[in-house]
């Protein structure tokens, strides 16, 4: 049982690591965690949650890039950072300390999650999208 445990911990830490300290609820959950023990972490600190379906793994000091990933992650549906944030991530801008722009294909889905302005699109496509540090983000 030990093992098992310390197995799941090294999977959700490498994740975590390659995502900038934060994993999602379905992340935690193909590691082997249940609904309750992702609910217990977070109550003993090991798990920081920052959005819904969103955690931070040991610690809630978050660099700029976590909280544009962590946007994306709880937008979900081929959400992407947009607007200045993108532009921070692309260091033509400084990053703000303020919500996070993220863009989301389409015209439906939720439109308020504190610390995130979500717009829509329903004209971005693939092309219009990269991969930047591993987040999601627009193209310049």
């Amino acid at each position: 049982m030990v093992d098992k445990l310390a197995n799941r911990d090294r999977l959700i830490v490498r994740v975590a690591t390659n995502q900038h300290g934060v994993i999602s609820t379905a992340q935690l959950e193909t590691a082997g965690l249940s609904r309750a023990a992702i609910a217990k972490r977070a109550r003993t600190g090991r798990l920081h949650r920052l959005h819904r379906g969103v955690y931070a793994v040991g610690h809630a000091q978050l660099s700029f890039e976590a909280r544009c990933l962590a946007a994306v992650l709880t937008v979900g549906g081929g959400a992407v950072v947009s607007h200045s944030s993108a532009a921070a991530l692309w260091r033509m801008l400084s990053p703000a300390s303020g919500p996070i722009d993220v863009t989301n294909p389409g015209d439906s889905g939720r439109s308020k999650r504190r610390g995130i302005t979500i717009h829509r699109s329903p004209t971005l496509i693939a092309r219009m999208t990269t991969r930047r540090q591993g987040i999601p983000i627009t193209t310049p």
